[in-house]
C-alpha cells in the first residue's frame, strides 16, 4: 500500500494562526510524526509574534514550517516557492 505525501499550504494575512478556521479544523486531527503530512504556514502579515514550534503544538505535529514575510509576498510567488521547495510531495493542497 502506497502512502501519498501531502503538503498543506495555509496563507495568513493579519490573522493569528489560532483564529484561522482552516488551522483550527486541522488542529482537531492528530498528525503526530507522520511524515506523509507536512504543513507550511505562510504569514504575510506586517508583524507577527508566532513561531513554527508554537504552530506545531497547535496542530499536534512536528511537520510544520512557518514563514513570515511582512512585505506581503504575492500569492503566485508563495505557491511557486512551495512547489519548487517541496517538489517531492505527491499532493499540494492550498488551503
Amino acid at each position: 500500500m502506497r502512502f501519498y505525501k501531502k503538503l498543506y499550504l495555509v496563507v495568513l494575512y493579519k490573522q493569528k494562526y489560532s483564529d484561522s478556521q482552516t488551522l483550527r479544523s486541522f488542529s482537531e486531527f492528530y498528525f503526530g510524526k507522520n511524515k506523509n503530512n507536512f504543513f507550511v504556514v505562510w504569514d504575510n502579515s506586517p508583524s507577527s509574534d508566532t513561531n513554527g514550534a508554537e504552530i506545531g503544538r497547535f496542530l499536534h505535529t512536528e511537520n510544520v514550517e512557518y514563514i513570515h514575510t511582512p512585505e506581503n509576498t504575492a500569492l503566485s510567488k508563495i505557491y511557486n516557492t512551495c512547489l519548487d521547495k517541496y517538489s517531492d510531495f505527491d499532493f499540494f493542497l492550498i488551503c
